[in-house]
């Protein structure tokens, strides 16, 4: 999760450990003009839900 609120995931080498900065998922989760629509944390439900939770305590679910 980047300080801005948007959960990213980019490659990585893993022989190297070297960031290739490649995101191949960005959940477009911050709001420059307003903070609290941005993301906080990752959850992961018992049920399989994965979702983003925003500052003001709304979800965005992460859908393929």
């Amino acid at each position: 999760m980047l300080d801005n609120g948007n959960m990213v995931l980019v490659t990585q080498s893993v022989p190297s450990n070297m960031d290739y900065d490649d995101e191949y998922y960005n959940t477009q989760t911050s709001d420059s003009t307003n903070a609290t629509n941005s993301g906080d944390k990752l959850v992961f439900e018992e049920n399989g839900v994965m979702y983003v939770l925003k500052r003001n305590n709304q979800r965005q679910i992460l859908t393929p």
